[in-house]
């Protein structure tokens, strides 16, 4: 029992002064892990669009955003999506996926703002957010969004 706290209380010791050092092999594993247990998992992350004029920060609350409601919108399960292997370039291990769609099956034009990730079924989580560098997008009827994945780890020792 006091070997186990020792070992704790040196490893919160080594986090604390900054120590901690991950090789750009370890983000790669960290990342496939992110996407084999996150990503790929059914019931797992959920991709929404939101439609206000929100910029996201690290305050952001999901409140903050309100999902897109228009004709042929459904939010996607990173489930559904193809992650590629992640590479490592200058201590950044990223993958990206295949393109997100939403369609707007409705007859007008919806404008969007960005993509926000909950948890899976009725949101209560908020994990990331993203808003579009070229905000406020018009979806014509008939129309597409296209968002592409990505996700990074960085060792920043």
């Amino acid at each position: 029992m006091l070997c186990d706290l020792l070992l704790v209380l040196s490893l919160l010791a080594l986090f604390a002064l900054g120590l901690v050092v991950f090789p750009d092999s370890s983000l790669n594993n960290f990342l496939s892990d992110y996407i084999s247990d996150r990503l790929h998992k059914t019931g797992g992350y959920t991709f929404r669009l939101f439609t206000n004029n929100h910029t996201p920060s690290s305050a952001s609350l999901l409140t903050d955003f309100t999902e897109a409601t228009f004709t042929g919108y459904n939010a996607i399960p990173g489930s559904n999506q193809t992650w590629g292997a992640p590479a490592v370039a200058g201590h950044i291990s990223q993958t990206t996926s295949n393109n997100f769609v939403w369609n707007n099956t409705g007859g007008s034009t919806v404008q969007v703002y960005g993509v926000f990730v909950t948890d899976f079924g009725t949101p209560t989580l908020l994990y990331l957010a993203e808003r579009d560098p070229n905000a406020r997008v018009s979806i014509p009827a008939g129309g597409s969004y296209l968002y592409t994945g990505n996700v990074q780890f960085k060792s920043i020792n």
